[in-house]
């Protein structure tokens, strides 16, 4: 069997994170965080790579689809599963009657409907 080689998910409204998946260590959220600070403005993509482990954004305002993955994964896969990500969020708004904007959304609290 092939092994998992997504470790964290999450989507973000600007730095606030509201729905999160992960596998492994808990300590990945930490991590996310801390990237969010550091997007660069004006970027719709951001990635960085350290420790064999590849951090990758897709900011479409105001959300922010976050993503660590194994650098096995590659750039291209990263990016496609980032799409499919926002994708079903946007549905997973529109289907419960939620804000596109996200105003009124707060930390953690989409995790258990879109996990």
């Amino acid at each position: 069997p092939l092994p998992n080689l997504v470790y964290y998910t999450c989507v973000a409204r600007g730095t606030v994170i509201v729905a999160e998946h992960y596998e492994g260590s808990s300590e990945l959220r930490a991590v996310a965080s801390k990237c969010l600070e550091k997007i660069p403005p004006f970027h719709s993509r951001f990635s960085h790579t350290a420790k064999r482990r590849m951090f990758n954004c897709l900011i479409d305002s105001p959300w922010v689809y976050c993503t660590i993955v194994d650098e096995a994964l590659g750039k291209k896969s990263s990016n496609s599963y980032l799409d499919q990500v926002r994708d079903e969020f946007k549905l997973f708004l529109k289907a419960r009657d939620l804000p596109s904007d996200g105003e009124g959304i707060g930390v953690d609290s989409l995790n258990n409907g879109f996990a």
